[in-house]
């Protein structure tokens, strides 16, 4: 069956299915297309390759293909006819011809497509070979550019190179030319001078301005001194006395302008001065005009500090006078009215110093052409003189009394450091660096010898502070050297601990003022160490002994009481050592042998102190426990646990009780108090332990009724156990409960022992 018959085919079953369903698919005249045949549409090329370039919807496609076949159907059917009633039955064979061969079209554009794709493709594919090639020639023709621009840069260099040199060839020359002519002109002036002696420089040279004459003779001197020939005596003598002519009278002008304060002559003469000689002899007169030497009479108005006449020589046969020993307090306070006069005498001395060089700055500044070297010669000879003389003198004068020399060497350091910081600023702007050199020249002998009387003072302090009889006896002990073989008891007094503590941050203070940078290290692990042996080893660790050695079976609660608060101070003063060794670690961890060696002193130290408080502690508990057994012993009667030998009975605790139970409170106290961490449960706890075996050992002793004397048992067991449930120590209040319970067991008749001791509790008593 060929596709034309299938087609008719299938269009007759169509026209059936239409026939069949006419009343339901109508087409209407009216509403399908217009009756005017030129309303139809013109027919457009629907599958050309232009449609397809605009966005492609299907639905618009579909539309465009059929609305020419719609309009023609409805031109077929004869006019006069009525749409509204008549229907006409729609042909489906048309459309179905028309989309046949859109389809058609549609596959033979597509195949169009595909091909000239293929065709652009291969097109392309060619092109970019072509691109490639010309790439890869034009990178070819870059290197060769580029090696040829790097040989154009080589010989640029050369062509600088030799340009360079050639121009050096020819300032060589230049200057050999200049020489030249410079000698030349000299070698006549020195053949002029040679003709005569007695020359002016009128004479020789003419009319030059004083200026002018001194670069000549200047450098006319440097050429005579090479020219040491008898053909040239003349002329050297003659060059020798007009430069000695002129710089004398230069001199003597600016002396005298100086007295009148004539800056402007002074400017004159000294511009003169510094090109003829570099103005050595004009600073010279400048400076010694000045008076920077300190005399004695000018030294009496600042008030310094003067030892006290020694004693008169004694008379043969004369015995000295016997003076009563100083108090330490009269020792402190005159060496602190000796201090405070130094340190008045020394911001005086200070403060004029300064103004007197800010003073002359300003005339140095409009006087010389190098100020800044003027007025450090200046300031170098005023450190070097005026102040060397007055720490000289001061330091000599406090040198009887250690403190008083550290005190006032300290403050001397220090004023005059604030001294260089301010030369060092505006105006004058003298390096820092350089003036503090100044005063490091004057210091440098006292500061070498800093650290020896820092610690000999720290010594005597010590000595001085725990007996001041021995110390005013032997001026060179040491603490150690005066504590060996004393039997008296030493007390850490918190007045004594804060005063060790206050002279130990003054020498860590003066450490830094006073000592080398390279030094400083050194210094302060002696110093700490000093410490840590004389306040630590020595005092701290003496005092504990005492009290230590006080404690007994026999000692008081007075005793008891003072070891805890010494143990307190103790606490506290590790912690202080602990914060000082943080603050002198940035000085010493530079140097790993001095932060080891402080670091070592430090930690023995505090291992001594716990090995000692753990000893003492020991013995506090036996004198604890010695004294809750005097008052059990003293309060408690035979007829406490049997009310039927005397009158009426009370079930309150004994006496005995309550005052052991009021012991118990105060101590529990005493340790919260002075005990920290975990120390306070771990004592607590070994003390209730062994007040417990106490009271058992003690309830033993005694005769217990039945009847109420078991009752006041149970009485007095439940305050101590209430008196110990205060410990908050958990293990201990069940130890106490377990107590409480043993004394219930005289409740019980003797034949019911066997049946109770299987019981849990019971089975916890530790016999």
């Amino acid at each position: 069956m060929s596709a034309d018959s299938a087609r008719r085919g299938r269009s007759r079953k169509s026209l059936g299915g239409v026939e069949r369903q006419q009343s339901q698919i109508k087409v209407s005249r009216s509403a399908a297309a217009p009756t005017n045949p030129r309303s139809i549409p013109a027919e457009k090329d629907l599958t050309s390759i232009e449609n397809f370039k605009k966005p492609f919807v299907a639905k618009e496609f579909v539309e465009g293909l059929s609305r020419r076949l719609v309009y023609q159907q409805a031109e077929k059917k004869p006019e006069g006819t009525a749409t509204d009633a008549i229907g006409e039955l729609f042909d489906p064979k048309p459309f179905q011809d028309q989309f046949d061969g859109t389809l058609t079209k549609l596959l033979k554009l597509r195949a169009e497509v595909d091909a000239k794709i293929n065709s652009v493709a291969k097109q392309c594919q060619s092109l970019e070979k072509d691109q490639q090639r010309r790439i890869a020639q034009l990178r070819v023709q870059f290197d060769n550019i580029f090696k040829d621009f790097k040989q154009i840069d080589m010989t640029t260099n050369k062509i600088s190179t030799n340009a360079v040199r050639i121009g050096g060839i020819l300032e060589g020359m230049d200057a050999q030319r200049d020489r030249a002519i410079f000698v030349h002109q000299y070698f006549e002036h020195i053949i002029r001078l040679n003709e005569a002696d007695g020359l002016t420089p009128q004479d020789a040279f003419g009319d030059l301005s004083e200026f002018d004459l001194a670069v000549l003779l200047k450098n006319l001197l440097l050429i005579s001194a090479e020219l040491d020939m008898s053909q040239t005596k003349v002329a050297k003598a003659n060059i020798e006395r007009m430069s000695s002519q002129l710089e004398r009278s230069q001199l003597d002008r600016f002396v005298q302008a100086a007295a009148e304060k004539k800056y402007a002559v002074m400017q004159e003469t000294a511009r003169i001065l510094f090109e003829f000689n570099g103005g050595d002899t004009c600073i010279r007169e400048y400076i010694n005009r000045l008076g920077v030497f300190l005399n004695i009479e000018e030294l009496k108005n600042y008030k310094i500090y003067e030892p006290p006449p020694p004693p008169p020589p004694l008379q043969k046969g004369q015995k000295p006078p016997v003076e009563p020993p100083p108090d330490a307090a009269q020792i402190v306070a005159s060496m602190l009215s000796a201090l405070e006069t130094n340190m008045v005498a020394i911001d005086q001395f200070m403060t004029d110093v300064q103004h007197s060089l800010l003073t002359e700055w300003d005339v140095i500044d409009k006087v010389f052409p190098g100020p800044s070297m003027v007025f450090s010669k200046l300031a170098e000879s005023v450190f070097s003189i005026r102040i060397d003389k007055f720490v000289e003198i001061i330091l000599e004068n406090a040198s009887g009394d250690l403190n008083l020399y550290l005190g006032t060497f300290s403050h001397l350091v220090q004023k005059t450091t604030q001294m260089c910081q301010t030369l060092a600023g505006p105006p004058v702007r003298i390096p820092l660096s350089r003036v503090q050199s100044f005063a490091d020249s004057v210091f440098r002998p006292y500061t070498d010898q800093y650290i020896d009387n820092e610690i000999q003072s720290m010594l005597k302090f010590y000595v001085l502070e725990s007996d001041p009889t021995s110390a005013s006896a032997n001026r060179d002990a040491t603490f150690f050297q005066w504590s060996k073989g004393k039997d008296a008891a030493l007390i850490l007094t918190p007045e004594l601990t804060i005063s060790c503590f206050d002279r130990f941050r003054d020498a860590m203070r003066r450490c830094v003022i006073l000592s080398h940078s390279t030094r400083i290290p050194r210094n302060m692990s002696y110093i700490f160490q000093t410490f840590m042996k004389e306040f630590g080893e020595g005092m701290t660790v003496k005092s504990l002994d005492s009290v230590i050695k006080g404690l007994s079976k026999v000692s008081e609660v007075r005793d008891v009481q003072d070891f805890f608060e010494l143990i307190q101070s103790v606490n506290t003063n590790a912690v202080l050592i602990e914060n000082h060794f943080a603050d002198i670690k940035p000085h010493i961890e530079t140097n790993r042998e001095e932060f080891e060696a402080c670091l070592r002193s430090k930690t023995n130290l505090l291992h001594l102190l716990e090995d000692k408080i753990a000893a003492g502690l020991d013995k506090v508990l036996t004198a604890q426990i010695a004294h809750v057994k005097r008052l059990l012993k003293k309060n408690q009667s035979s007829s406490d646990f049997y009310p039927s030998s005397r009158g009426p009975v009370s079930f309150q605790a004994t006496q005995a009780c309550i005052q052991v139970c009021k012991y118990v409170k105060d101590q529990h106290n005493l340790v919260s108090r002075c005990l920290d961490g975990a120390n306070v449960e771990i004592f607590l706890h070994e003390f209730g332990s062994r007040m417990l075996q106490l009271i058992l050992r003690h309830i033993k002793k005694w005769t217990i009724e039945t009847q109420f004397g078991v009752l006041i048992l149970i009485s007095d067991l439940t305050a101590y156990q209430d008196s110990v449930a205060a410990f908050g120590i958990d293990r201990l209040n069940q130890e106490y409960d377990i107590l409480k319970s043993l004394g219930k067991l005289y409740m019980v008749a003797p034949e019911q022992f066997k049946e109770l001791n299987a019981e849990k509790t019971i089975r916890k008593v530790e016999p």
